[in-house]
């Protein structure tokens, strides 16, 4: 994955409990209500600027 755009299609397949793990592993926190978009959003803005910057993402 080398763009936002990229993480946003792959995570959001992804069940909203597995993005809440996710979160929760890379350290973002308070994101218990939040809906699905939301945790696809933040996850990808903490792992991805213009490339990959994380290999959580994969650890799916």
């Amino acid at each position: 994955m080398t763009s936002r755009a990229d993480g946003t299609r792959y995570l959001s397949g992804w069940p909203a409990r597995d993005l809440r793990e996710l979160a929760a592993s890379l350290g973002l926190r308070g994101l218990g209500g939040r809906r699905k978009a939301e945790l696809v959003e933040r996850v990808v803005e903490r792992t991805i600027g213009y490339r990959l910057a994380s290999s959580a993402v994969r650890q799916r």
